[in-house]
């Protein structure tokens, strides 16, 4: 990017996500399904702390970052992924049955 090109960004982003205000509640079932598409992507089961604590963190944020509202709608939406996050995660462990050893 050129001199300046963060900055003009970060307002192109700003000025597009206030522009589109009456629809940001639109984005929050692709918020959340994302997060459990990522849930079931990993290759590895994660800590079940894992999910809640994204979620924390990023309601945290968001509560810090109040005042600008791209970054609140950002942090609201990675919020909204990490809480599909944790239902897939609550749900696997929910449903968990042993695994068998060996064939019978």
């Amino acid at each position: 990017m050129g001199r300046g090109g963060i900055p003009r960004l970060i307002a192109a982003v700003t000025e597009t996500l206030v522009a589109e205000r009456e629809r940001w509640v639109l984005w929050l079932p692709v918020a959340f399904g994302a997060g459990i598409a990522v849930y079931f992507a990993l290759p590895a089961e994660p800590p079940l702390w894992l999910g809640a604590a994204a979620i924390m963190a990023a309601a945290a944020c968001a509560g810090l970052g109040r005042r600008r509202t791209a970054l609140l709608v950002v942090l609201l939406g990675i919020a909204t992924g990490a809480a599909g996050f944790t239902v897939a995660q609550w749900r696997t462990a929910a449903v968990a049955e042993p695994m068998l050893s060996k064939r019978l």
